[in-house]
C-alpha cells in the first residue's frame, strides 16, 4: 500500500469515527457542567435564586463529596479503553466486526447510564436542599432562557421552506 493510500484510508476511518461520535452527540442535549463532573447543575444554574449562606455551605458540600468521589471513579479510564479498542477494530483491515464494537458499544453505555445515575443522586441532594420558591425563580429563569436559545436558533437557521 503507498504512502498515499494509507494516509487516505486512515483518514477515512478517522471520518466514520467521527461521524459516528457526532451522530451520538446530537442524539442528546449538551450537559451542563460543574467544576469537571459531568451532567448535573453548573454555576448558572442558580443564577436567580437567592441562596442563602447555609445553602451555599451544603451545595458545595455535595459538590465536594460528588467529586472526590469521581477522583476515585475508574469508569473513566474504562470508557476510554473501550473507546481505543472500538478506534482499533474500526481501523483495521477486512470484514468489521460489528458484532464486538456492539458489545463494546453497549458496555460503553451501562457506564454511562451508571455515572448518569450518580450525577441525578447530586442533582436531588441538591433539590432537595433548595426551597420550592427557589426551584420556582430557577424554572422561570431556565424557561426564559431556552425561549431566547430557541428565538436565536431560529436566527441562525432560518426555516427556508415557508
Amino acid at each position: 500500500m503507498t504512502f498515499k493510500k494509507g494516509f487516505l484510508a486512515v483518514l477515512a476511518v478517522s471520518g466514520f469515527a467521527l461521524a459516528a461520535q457526532s451522530a451520538s452527540a446530537q442524539a442528546c442535549p449538551p450537559p451542563m457542567m460543574h467544576h469537571g463532573m459531568g451532567p448535573g447543575p453548573g454555576p448558572d444554574f442558580f443564577m436567580g435564586a437567592d441562596l442563602t449562606k447555609k445553602q451555599h455551605k451544603q451545595i458545595d458540600a455535595i459538590f465536594k463529596k460528588a467529586h472526590n468521589q469521581e477522583e476515585g471513579d475508574q469508569s473513566r479510564e474504562a470508557e476510554r479503553d473501550l473507546h481505543t479498542q472500538i478506534q482499533d477494530l474500526l481501523s483495521q483491515p477486512g470484514k468489521l466486526d460489528r458484532d464486538k464494537i456492539a458489545s463494546l458499544q453497549q458496555q460503553l453505555a451501562t457506564i454511562r447510564a451508571q455515572r448518569d445515575m450518580q450525577h441525578l443522586d447530586v442533582m436531588e441532594q441538591i433539590h432537595d436542599v433548595l426551597t420550592p420558591e427557589q426551584l420556582t425563580q430557577i424554572k422561570d429563569r431556565e424557561t426564559k432562557e431556552r425561549a431566547l436559545m430557541d428565538q436565536l436558533h431560529q436566527l441562525r437557521h432560518p426555516d427556508v421552506t415557508k
